[in-house]
């Protein structure tokens, strides 16, 4: 059987690794959403710039 100090010693231990896998966890998510925001942000981007693009083709034809 442990003593009182050394079982507080353990509990802690248990706790904080718990604690790090909470936090790895959380880590792996945030990682994970910024990852899709990141592809939605380059995917909006070059919508944009086709856009962009067939308008002022659309417009230089206009004047041709």
């Amino acid at each position: 059987m442990l003593t009182d100090s050394a079982q507080f010693v353990q509990n802690q231990y248990t706790k904080q690794l718990k604690a790090k896998k909470e936090i790895s966890k959380k880590m792996l998510f945030l990682d994970s959403t910024k990852n899709t925001i990141t592809t939605i942000l380059d995917i909006s981007d070059k919508f944009i710039k086709s856009l962009y693009y067939i308008y002022k083709s659309k417009k230089w034809r206009d004047y041709a």
